[in-house]
């Protein structure tokens, strides 16, 4: 058995398997071949591999942008897209921007690519729009012919036809989307979209954990000034009874022993000749 390539009638082509077995029929020697579609078994196996991929770049990642960008390229490697979009919401302007973007390097497709520098989508307008507003995957065979797809005109001079797309939403809250394009015709794949809106999920899981983790960083950066001010001396006074009281900080840095008694004129003694009459005026 191998594996080849088969072409159809239609000039399209497909992986086969070929099985060749020998007979041998008295002074004959007789050969058969069984060719076998295997289009669904190894396009099971490439999303098998996709989602594993997918996973482990999810693990590895340490930033939000280095996971988006290898999914794009994994999702495009593996399931043979030729280009890839993640788009976030700006919350403000409440529309979405591209944020990120791969395509094969045997792909050109430079107006596509410029367009979407300044391109925004509101919610339900064209592709990402619309996975937006329904937060549910779409696919559509011909971006060309579809009469919600700003960009079409570009899409047809650049050869870009079938797309599809994926919501991230967490916890209720919408995050982004992402959109693939190929150069083919393509019809909708259900088990497709059910794929990448598990990818959908774990991404949004992914996010979830790096907000934590970013959270955590500010918390422990607050605990730390926190402790940083802790250690700054700090005095109050009393000024009806004249009562002075220093923190321990305080007699340390002011270079008195704890024992010895907190007096304003004690903090007088340690301000430098050239700022004393203006901290005396001051206190005055």
């Amino acid at each position: 058995r191998r594996e080849v390539s088969g072409r159809r009638k239609d000039g399209s082509e497909f992986p086969a398997e070929a099985s060749i077995s020998k007979f041998d029929l008295g002074s004959e020697t007789v050969f058969t071949v069984i060719l076998r579609d295997i289009t669904d078994r190894k396009r099971a196996e490439q999303r098998l591999v996709a989602h594993h991929t997918v996973t482990q770049v999810l693990a590895d990642a340490a930033t939000l942008e280095e996971a988006t960008q290898r999914i794009l390229q994994v999702v495009c490697e593996c399931l043979a897209w030729d280009v890839g979009e993640f788009w976030g919401i700006d919350r403000a302007a409440r529309v979405l921007r591209c944020v990120e973007a791969w395509h094969k390097a045997s792909i050109d497709v430079p107006e596509f690519a410029a367009t979407r520098r300044d391109t925004t989508f509101a919610r339900g307008t064209g592709l990402p729009g619309r996975v937006w507003a329904s937060r549910e995957p779409a696919f559509i065979p011909d971006i060309v012919q579809d009469p919600n797809f700003p960009r079409a005109l570009i899409a047809a001079r650049e050869a870009l036809h079938a797309a599809f797309a994926f919501p991230l939403v967490l916890g209720g809250e919408d995050v982004g989307v992402m959109a693939f394009f190929s150069r083919e015709i393509r019809q909708p794949d259900q088990d497709l979209l059910d794929m990448m809106a598990t990818i959908g999920s774990q991404m949004a899981q992914f996010i979830e954990r790096k907000w934590a983790e970013e959270e955590l960083r500010r918390s422990e950066a607050y605990l730390a000034e926190a402790q940083r001010l802790s250690r700054t001396g700090s005095f109050a006074w009393k000024v009806p009874t004249g009562e002075v009281f220093w923190s321990k900080e305080t007699f340390g840095i002011l270079g008195y022993d704890q024992g010895s008694k907190p007096t304003i004129e004690r903090v007088f003694q340690r301000v430098h000749a050239d700022d004393l009459a203006a901290v005396q005026q001051t206190v005055d």
